[in-house]
């Protein structure tokens, strides 16, 4: 989904021109990539309270889901999404992160939570409901595409020559080599 913006800007003769600007907006996809999961599955109700929002910081995997029940009996759900990769992958991808996480919350709803069957016959069930086969599996995160977008950087240590890439500023605030313990 887009938002377009229409600014009308007048010129020199009095005429006025209009300019278009559009911004993709990323939520608006995958909210509804989540709401199609989520009705596939028989869960629609679960929409209201699941947490769908982006992270900036999430390097290391496409999205992760959060299912917790508070001391007073309260879901607490969330699905987060890396902001970082979002932009990186295919359509496809995308829309197979948001229903691979829609699936272990609709999953854990249904049977409880039980960390030894994240991706159990009946996770695997959920996922065929939504039209994904469960053995296609995302693609690994791309580094080197992040790095190049300059979400990751990399630094060398001169002593061992170990390479660590990660987000600028945690990289930025190592002091020593975690290999060989060199001051960087």
């Amino acid at each position: 989904a887009k938002i377009v913006l229409l600014a009308v800007k007048p010129t020199a003769d009095e005429s006025h021109t209009t300019l278009l600007v559009t911004s993709n907006l990323p939520w608006d996809e995958a909210h509804q990539y989540l709401v199609e999961a989520l009705s596939a599955l028989g869960q629609a109700a679960l929409l209201p309270i699941i947490d769908l929002s982006f992270s900036t910081r999430l390097k290391r995997c496409h999205a992760y889901a959060r299912w917790l029940r508070t001391d007073d009996g309260v879901l607490d759900l969330k699905i987060v999404v890396s902001r970082s990769h979002w932009d990186l992958v295919s359509p496809e991808t995308r829309r197979n992160s948001i229903v691979h996480e829609a699936c272990h919350i609709v999953t854990w709803y249904r049977e409880g939570l039980n960390a030894e069957e994240n991706h159990g016959p009946a996770w695997q069930s959920a996922m065929d409901t939504c039209g994904c086969t469960p053995g296609d599996h995302l693609p690994p995160c791309d580094r080197q595409a992040l790095t190049a977008a300059g979400s990751l950087v990399q630094r060398e240590c001169g002593t061992c020559g170990l390479i660590v890439s990660g987000p600028p500023a945690k990289v930025q605030r190592m002091k020593s080599c975690r290999l060989c313990g060199a001051a960087s």
